[in-house]
């Protein structure tokens, strides 16, 4: 059972989602907000509006692939606590993680769509979860002063 900071951590990354496509929601009546969340994610994303998806009229924050990544995140640590015995191989063999990243950075280099991006966005921000939410057990849960049992 995922203790506080696992529902911390959930709790942060939907926030990040909604920020995502808050400006969608909020360009027409509140361009300034809309303004600021644009530029916030600028500083991450290189947002070119052929790159991005488009919802309610206006660009989302990030470009296909970021967005790839964050839901891949978000559906990962959805994901890790249902999937003891997978994250138990992927801690035992970390390099692993390298793979989804692996294909992401040759599909950057290779012709691609839209869908691409964001499967490749996907593969990559899932396996990272798992280890974030580790760091935040280790970090802020009840265990942080002996072993930690995430995945048991």
């Amino acid at each position: 059972m995922p203790g506080r900071p696992y529902y911390i951590l959930l709790l942060l990354v939907s926030v990040w989602l909604f920020l995502i496509v808050s400006p969608s929601l909020l360009a027409e009546k509140y361009p300034l907000p809309a303004g600021a969340v644009y530029y916030f994610f600028s500083q991450v994303c290189h947002q070119i509006p052929e790159r991005s998806f488009h919802w309610a009229g206006s660009q989302i924050a990030v470009c296909h692939r970021c967005l790839g990544i964050y839901l891949g995140f978000w559906l990962g640590v959805l994901g890790w606590p249902r999937l003891g015995q997978l994250g138990r191989r992927l801690l035992e063999r970390p390099r692993l993680v390298l793979v989804p990243a692996a294909l992401l950075l040759l599909n950057t280099l290779t012709p691609n769509s839209p869908f691409d991006r964001v499967v490749t966005g996907l593969l990559a921000g899932f396996p990272v979860a798992l280890f974030v939410w580790i760091g935040f057990e280790q970090l802020f849960g009840p265990e942080s002063r002996g072993e930690l049992h995430v995945l048991s």
